[in-house]
């Protein structure tokens, strides 16, 4: 459960009948409230809420003298301070709607602006009135509020109501192109009543406003201050220095702090504090742990940090609260939960809403919403979605990822744009800056995508908390015991500071490519010592686009992954003449080793010790279709340091030796290679998918004969009906992986015609029978998975009496998985168990822990049985 915040004896609620007003008026009943109290300071200056009626009341006579009535935007171009208060609450006087232009901004940007808002008038001062050239704004009028004598007394326009327009914010969101999202009175009035209400804003508050006029995000802390009698102590951070900011409202005693986490974060630095403050606002960007430790190691109990969920379109629609004991499960900040009048719902990609713990896009239901899109009535309709039935509310569609938890409060899980494909996995890159930003030495982290296809890759980008250098062996190791292995980026640029943009938001387009520089690494370069050693570096050199790579650097370390490596064996297989098995990267990923492994020409074999020592009796595992032993290093990694374990990988995966075409040939070949490590048994059996059939045919046999298989381990096995499909009269089984290999050629080539891509499918089968050293190595993966569908489609079950244990994981589109189907022929099952993942992250990181955890319970068992039986 979220924290709460107490109200002073100050605190005025904000009424629900003050929305059918306007924002003029609410301002006028503070004015004659608290005429005499602060509403303004800066370092400079400070305005009483007299003083600022008065000099506000002079800009809304000139508006008027100079546009008549209207309702046509007028601009303001100011630094973030008092002059633009003044601007803001004249303009919303004079009855016009403001849009802000930053005067840092290029003025080609600047001029767009104006052009597209199609403004009457630019408000600024006489600092910035070089900045208005022709070129900029034509014939538009240009008024100095400088030149402005207050007046005390300014009569609002009659038709001023709450559906007047109210402001107009151009917005690029997180990726996208810029556009105006335009407000009117009475849902600006709203948001301020839901921020006054939920974080008790009295007369008494004193509140920062930090970030450029053009964030959206200022309007609310803007008008809780001018709308409920508090103090605004405006002041910008980029000009002003983020020292001197925080030192000034330190001695001002602000009590209530807002900015984007990047600006909390520097302000904060150097064991910075802000004393005095009782609520901190972090909005506009994903908040993650590193805020909330900062916050807690910062700021006094009684402080209390909001985050929420809020959008130029939608203002606040969800919101949390965290104190120093709000338990946060997992290590995530969630965004909160529902807020005055604004339902969110979680929709898939078809627009149907999801169900509490899965992922969906974020759609906003209200009466209160922005009302669209300036000028763009194509891309208004295409985000905000009309009332349905009789409910007046409009839908808008987010663009943000979130999960819905069963208590009704929602975790942010990044921008739709922000889940990227790397190598057929879905990857959310918030989530592996969360990973990244809680390690150890790792202050900030932004995760970017690079390449198309099967070369995209993640970069990472970190700035430390000293400045010293970040080890990338230690960055992956640590990244490897919380995420899969698809989230762990190839390259980590280690940066002095993130880039910002103006309104504090990480500057995701000015992050720099990687160089093709050596990374920071524990090993010392060591140059290569032979002719053999430096034609193995240069092919690592050109697979990984980087130099130099010393001879003992670790291939993982450098960038490599699981693509890379295959594609590595077969350029060295081009370049050496000499086929390696994957599994060397599992214990040679160096230069030098790799040299020793060829240079040495071992001999063809299937089991790889994964863990050769230990005093436990041995597991073996067999592998999946696709024969490789590379997918259980990380289960080897979790399990029981106790005991060795040992993989088998299909034979031919190297291209050498025999392949093995039936169940019952690998079955027999694969315990002729077992018992050279133990001749005699009993033995400890598992295999994943494919390889659960094949460990079964194992045990049976071992049962034939006279010896015993202790423990069967089925990891996430086929259904059965997929073992023994029905066949029709004068079928082949035979031709049906054939088929499927015509189908992947055609797949892969879309233009080959499609009795030549079966021409060539026959061919490739033909050559399965054979030695294939000269075959690439991505024929070889293809051809053995067709192989063993066809071995799969070929075999029989026969009952087995013997001691197994099924452990598979939640396929919710398969039916018969897991155990069904399974035990008219496991007559000794003891147990089959499900675990929390699906089938594809069974293997990876976190799932891969409740999996040893399960394993290394169900072997350990086996031992307890045996001793006594004994």
């Amino acid at each position: 459960m979220q924290s709460s915040i107490t109200a002073a004896p100050e605190f005025i609620a904000f009424a629900r009948a003050d929305l059918e007003s306007s924002i003029p008026a609410r301002f006028a009943r503070q004015v004659a409230r608290y005429p005499a109290r602060l509403a303004v300071k800066t370092p400079e200056l400070q305005l009483t809420f007299e003083q600022l009626d008065q000099a506000a009341n002079a800009v809304a006579w000139a508006l008027r003298q100079t546009l008549g009535e209207g309702e046509a935007p007028v601009a303001l171009l100011f630094h973030q301070g008092a002059g633009l208060v003044v601007a803001i609450v004249g303009t919303l006087k004079a009855g016009r709607a403001y849009v802000c232009l930053d005067p840092d901004d290029p003025p080609a940007r600047r001029a767009a602006m104006l052009q597209h808002a199609g403004a009457a008038a630019i408000l600024t001062q006489a600092a910035h009135r070089g900045l208005c050239t022709a070129a900029m704004c034509g014939d538009t009028a240009v008024l100095e509020i400088d030149a402005l004598a207050p007046r005390p007394g300014f009569e609002l326009a009659a038709s001023l109501g709450p559906e007047r327009l109210a402001y107009l914010f151009y917005t690029s969101g997180s990726t996208g192109t810029p556009k105006g999202v335009y407000d009117d009175h009475r849902n600006v009035l709203h948001n301020v009543m839901r921020y006054t209400n939920a974080l008790k804003i009295s007369a008494e508050d004193r509140l920062t406003l930090l970030q450029s006029g053009t964030f959206s995000a200022t309007v609310s802390s803007l008008f809780c201050g001018l709308l409920n009698g508090a103090c605004l102590y405006p002041i910008d951070p980029r000009r002003a220095g983020f020292e001197f900011t925080a030192n000034w409202l330190a001695r001002e005693a602000v009590t209530v702090y807002h900015s984007v986490p990047a600006i909390f974060e520097q302000m904060l630095g150097a064991e910075r504090r802000l004393p005095g403050l009782r609520v901190i606002r972090l909005e506009g960007d994903q908040t993650f742990m590193r805020h909330v430790r900062l916050f807690r190691e910062r700021f006094e109990r009684g402080c209390v940090l909001a985050v929420g969920l809020g959008a130029t379109e939608t203002g606040l629609s969800r919101q949390f609260f965290i104190d120093h004991d709000t338990p946060l499960p997992g290590g995530v900040v969630p965004i909160g939960y529902a807020t005055e009048d604004m339902e969110v719902n979680l929709l898939d990609e078809h627009g149907r809403e999801v169900p509490p713990g899965e992922p969906g896009q974020i759609a906003v239901r209200s009466r209160y919403l922005a009302r669209g899109y300036w000028n763009d009535p194509a891309r208004t309709r295409a985000a905000f979605l009309p009332a349905a039935g009789e409910r007046p509310a409009r839908t808008y569609l987010s663009g943000d990822m979130g999960r819905l938890r069963a208590d009704g409060c929602l975790e942010y899980l990044g921008r739709v744009d922000f889940q990227v494909k790397i190598r057929g996995v879905s990857v959310s890159l918030p989530a592996v800056e969360e990973a990244l930003s809680s390690l150890a030495g790792v202050r900030q982290a932004v995760v970017m995508a690079q390449g198309e296809g099967g070369r995209r890759r993640l970069v990472g980008y970190l700035v430390s908390d000293d400045g010293a250098a970040l080890s990338v062996g230690n960055l992956r190791r640590a990244l490897a015991d919380t995420v899969p292995r698809a989230m762990i980026p190839s390259k980590f640029v280690l940066l002095g500071a993130l880039p910002l943009d103006r309104n504090g938001k990480v500057d995701r387009r000015a992050l720099p490519a990687p160089d093709g520089a050596r990374p920071v690494l524990e090993t010392i370069y060591a140059a290569p010592r032979s002719a053999a050693e430096r034609r193995m570096a240069a092919l690592w050199e050109r697979a990984l686009e980087l130099e130099p790579v010393g001879i003992h650097d670790d291939f993982f370390d450098l960038g490599g992954d699981s693509l890379l490596a295959t594609l590595l064996l077969d350029a060295m297989a081009r370049e050496f003449g000499v086929t390696l098995p994957q599994s060397v990267w599992l214990d040679r990923p160096t230069v030098a080793g790799l040299v020793q492994v060829i240079e040495s020409r071992p001999p063809a074999h299937s089991l790889v010790a994964l863990r050769a020592e230990g005093w436990k009796p041995a597991f073996f595992c067999v592998h999946a279709h696709r024969g490789q032993v590379l997918d259980f290093a990380l289960l080897a990694q979790c399990m029981d340091p106790a005991r060795p374990f040992h993989a088998l990988q299909a034979r031919g995966l190297d291209g050498r030796g025999e392949l093995l075409h039936s169940v019952e040939d690998m079955a027999r070949e694969y315990l002729r290679e077992i018992r050279t490590v133990q001749p005699a048994g009993p033995y400890l059996l598992g295999g994943w998918c494919f390889g659960a059939l094949i460990a079964l045919e194992m045990a049976r046999q071992l049962e034939v004969q006279g010896e015993l298989a202790l423990r069967v381990i089925m990891i996430d096995p086929d259904p059965v009906p997929g073992f023994v499909p029905p066949v029709a009269s004068g079928s082949s089984h035979k031709s049906r992986p054939r088929r499927n290999l015509a189908g992947r050629l055609r797949e892969t080539l879309p233009n080959i015609p499609a009795a030549l891509a079966r021409r060539a499918a026959r061919w490739f089968w033909r050559l399965l029978g054979y030695r294939r050293r000269w075959l690439p190595r991505a024929l070889h993966a293809s051809c053995l998975y067709h192989l063993h569908q066809h071995a799969t489609q070929g075999h029989r079950l026969q009952p087995y009496a013997g001691a197994v244990v099924i452990l598979c994981s939640r396929l919710r589109d398969a039916p018969g998985a897991g155990a069904r189907g399974w035990d008219r022929w496991l007559t000794g099952l003891i147990e089959a168990r499900e675990l929390p993942c699906n089938n594809s992250e069974i293997l990876v990181a976190p799932h891969v822990r409740a999996l040893a955890q399960a394993m290394d319970q169900c072997l350990d068992a086996a031992g307890e049985t045996r001793l006594a039986g004994a």
